[in-house]
């Protein structure tokens, strides 16, 4: 799962303390400007943390913004934040039912998501939540 940009920067903390036009923050090191990373493109520190390459004066600048979301990762191999999953699946948009048919979860890029219980009066069969008898 991917996020936008404008989710990224109203989710994150912004350093109120201004470096100078070739420095920006990570964490609490302040850094040289880096002007190789592409625009708005997130890149993982680890598996945990992100930065953002944002334009500067001087040319783009990767900006540590943190930690990821609770319940994502940041896939280093491909520099995108995604969803932790609880096992693979296919196609993308099937609905999958927990053993019990009281949950359910949702495939998405290859990974089921869990979305929680069915409504009272529901159950989950096959993929299916229906009304219960």
């Amino acid at each position: 799962m991917q996020f936008s940009l404008l989710g990224l920067l109203a989710s994150a903390a912004v350093v109120s303390a201004v470096p100078a036009p070739d420095q920006y923050y990570s964490g609490n090191l302040l850094k040289r400007q880096i002007s190789t990373c592409e625009a708005n493109t997130i890149y993982c520190n680890s598996s945990d943390t992100f930065s953002l390459c944002a334009p500067g004066p001087n040319g783009n600048q990767e900006v540590f913004f943190g930690s990821v979301a609770d319940g994502t990762y940041c896939d280093e191999s491909e520099n995108k934040i995604r969803a932790n999953n609880y096992g693979d699946c296919s196609p993308d948009g099937q609905l999958f039912c927990d053993i019990s048919g009281t949950a359910f979860y949702e495939c998405d890029q290859g990974g089921l998501i869990y979305f929680g219980p069915v409504a009272a009066g529901t159950t989950c069969v096959d993929g299916t939540i229906v009304a219960t008898n």
